[in-house]
């Protein structure tokens, strides 16, 4: 298999003559007009790359990017998780994508010969423990999963990539901890959000402070997926980008 880093958590992985292209966000301006790239990336990369997957992790714009996708062959195949609620697939489907196929959670999918994927919903599909991060509603009577976060494994008969993206460890481990030996890991390693650079209620000095703690935080949470997980090599992305206008 040969991994492709295009920006953020956006990646080609290939085997053979197929590829997969993951969490696309390639454009500028996502989050009402607010996130960008630098520098900023060549869209005729992307129009003029085969592609015979693509893979969504959960629908922030930063993963699931709809000027992105707009740029897309609706008629590719889109591999996402199949959530309780089904909100993900309508959210491509209103984008003009056709063939959006959900697979239950760790069930394996064959994108070619000695190529798979395998999509894990980060808790497990236990609504129970979705609940503590959550506070998630849930019926007792279909106990699909009830947050957006999911994680993957593509792999071959030699090879496995496990891509984490955006999922809390604390959520995930026990999903993570079933999946056993992997040879290459994607691991976000900083927090993507408005907190703390957009709340005007804080000084600068306070910001500063802030961002710092949340700096830290997610470094020491990178490394203990790194730890937890014990890879032969690990790629640290997602989750960086710019603030414009």
């Amino acid at each position: 298999m040969i991994i492709e880093f295009l920006k953020s958590a956006s990646v080609i992985i290939r085997k053979n003559n197929k590829s997969v292209l993951v969490d696309p966000w390639l454009t500028d301006g996502e989050y009402y007009g607010s996130w960008y790239h630098y520098p900023q990336f060549d869209l005729e990369r992307i129009k003029n790359t085969n592609i015979d997957y693509i893979y969504i992790s959960h629908v922030h714009p930063d993963h699931m990017s709809k000027q992105t996708l707009g740029l897309l062959n609706k008629d590719t195949p889109v591999l996402i998780h199949k959530y309780d609620k089904p909100f993900l697939k309508y959210n491509l489907m209103n984008l003009g994508y056709k063939n959006v196929i959900e697979l239950e959670h760790g069930k394996e999918f064959k994108l070619d010969d000695d190529f798979y994927i395998k999509i894990f919903a980060a808790d497990g599909c236990d609504p129970v423990l979705c609940q503590k991060f959550f506070k998630c509603y849930f019926n007792i009577e279909n106990l699909g999963s009830q947050q957006i976060d999911t994680l993957s494994l593509i792999f071959d008969s030699k090879n496995k990539i496990l891509n984490v993206n955006d999922c809390p460890l604390e959520l995930a481990k026990n999903t993570v901890s079933k999946i056993g030996k992997v040879d290459l890991l994607l691991t976000g390693y900083s927090g993507a959000g408005p907190f703390p650079q957009c709340f005007p209620e804080y000084s600068s000095e306070k910001k500063i402070a802030l961002a710092d703690k949340k700096k830290n935080q997610f470094i020491d949470q990178a490394f203990d997926y790194i730890k937890m997980v014990k890879p032969k090599y690990y790629m640290p992305f997602a989750g960086t980008y710019y603030l414009g206008s």
